[in-house]
């Protein structure tokens, strides 16, 4: 009776215990192919929003190009931007050891179900490892929707001699995008109430239908027209985040009262520093590689195979 009690017993703790025994061996052997996975560098974790997952490289570059280009842009123009995804990978797991990038971006099946996923797989495919370098570092390669007809000096826009290759570049066929030119109007109380949102204490001493009465003034612009900094009543701040604040397309901007409102003309969509994704696809229609993109938008950087470091 004895043993009977101790083999049920047995059989008792063999059950409960056996899931977790399993789920800990298939938990391990994940482990262990993940880790050689990453070492041979096919896998890198990304941040999905909900949480984390393992997805190979080129893959991801993929998915992230098809969120960041229209599909139908010319091939060239969309192997530009495959290697400035690449590049900006490259650039983060550089600067942080345990980086983990966080970029929108599509699955394959996704990509399928859209009926994209052969010009942007073609894209990654056909630049695969290649990222552009400064030195013998990988650049921060910024781009943008459209220019103001040039592109921006990081010195001036940001401030910071630490990105060379960040000049202004002619991109004057970006004038010709649908989107170059937008009128965004708002009331003089809109335009204190969303600047309030990041400055509360901002003080207006006068209210009315014009910028002067409102006291804004623009202090500052750039070498290639873009807002460096702006006067809001008492408040001063820069141009990028009154765009930020006001939704603009571009820190680009000149600004017109009356009729109760101000509006704001603005040129171009985005911050203006790299490459226009317009004027890359302009260029791709003249004829242009993809190297002779890059080299136009990033001066004094080099394409190069990237080393195994993921």
């Amino acid at each position: 009776m004895k043993n009977k009690i101790q083999i049920a017993l047995m059989v008792v703790f063999i059950m409960i215990c056996l899931p977790y025994v399993l789920t800990w061996m298939i938990s391990y052997n994940d482990r262990e192919k993940f880790i050689a996975q990453r070492a041979s560098g096919d896998i890198i974790t990304v941040d999905t929003g909900d949480g984390v997952r393992e997805i190979a490289f080129e893959d991801y570059t993929a998915g992230v190009l098809a969120m960041q280009m229209d599909p139908k842009s010319s091939p060239e123009a969309l192997k530009a931007q495959a290697v400035i995804v690449r590049t900006n990978l490259a650039e983060g797991f550089e600067r942080q050891e345990a980086y983990v990038p966080g970029e929108p971006y599509m699955t394959v099946a996704q990509m399928e179900e859209k009926g994209i996923s052969e010009q942007i797989l073609a894209a990654a495919e056909s630049t695969k490892d290649e990222i552009l370098c400064y030195g013998d570092r990988p650049i921060m390669a910024s781009f943008h929707a459209i220019s103001s007809g040039s592109t921006r000096n990081a010195s001036e826009a940001l401030k910071s001699d630490e990105y060379p290759y960040l000049v202004q570049v002619d991109s004057s066929q970006d004038v010709r995008a649908a989107d170059y030119l937008k009128r965004v109007e708002l009331t003089p109380a809109q335009i204190v109430e969303k600047c309030r949102t990041e400055y509360p204490q901002l003080s207006v001493a006068q209210s009315g239908d014009s910028a002067e009465r409102l006291q804004i003034k623009i202090l500052s612009r750039d070498s290639s027209d873009y807002v460096l900094s702006i006067q809001v009543g008492d408040t001063v701040m820069p141009g990028e985040q009154f765009r930020k604040l006001l939704d603009l397309p571009s820190s680009c901007f000149t600004m017109e009262a009356g009729n109760g409102a101000v509006a704001i003309i603005t040129k171009g969509l985005g911050h203006g520093l790299g490459m226009s994704q317009y004027g890359a696809e302009q260029m791709a229609e003249g004829g242009s590689t993809y190297s002779e993109i890059l080299a136009a938008y990033f001066p004094g950087t080099v394409l190069v195979k990237k080393a195994e470091q993921f």
